[in-house]
């Protein structure tokens, strides 16, 4: 906060403006709609939109096998990276552990689906 920030803060504490509004604040404050407990119908939509979006990119990845292409893709940048990976030869990129990577990112897309889902 600056010095003059300061000093009109000082001013106004000490000569407050009283605005006579005769009322109007109270019926614009009563004029306005009650809030709605419950959530909206679009937004409702817009959630349940969400869901099957991600419900059928997962169905898609799942029945495209899209895990080969993913494996391609990380297996052409570190090939290009031209670091020595020696020491990760050893692992087994075979089904089990692709299907294991799998599971592991379904877990997390129904984990953002539930946090957009509880979003206020």
């Amino acid at each position: 906060m600056t010095e003059d920030d300061k000093l009109v803060e000082m001013f106004f504490q000490e000569n407050p403006i009283e605005v006579a509004d005769d009322g109007f604040t109270e019926r614009v404050m009563q004029s306005l709609p009650e809030l709605e407990a419950r959530p909206s119908r679009a937004w409702k939509l817009s959630r349940i939109w969400t869901f099957l979006c991600i419900f059928v990119g997962v169905a898609v990845f799942i029945a495209d096998k899209g895990w080969v292409v993913l494996y391609s893709l990380l297996k052409s940048w570190v090939s290009n990276l031209h670091i020595d990976f020696s020491s990760l030869s050893g692992i087994q990129w075979d089904t089990h552990s692709l299907m294991m990577y799998g599971v592991g990112a379904i877990v997390l897309l129904l984990l953002g689906t539930y946090d957009l889902v509880t979003e206020n």
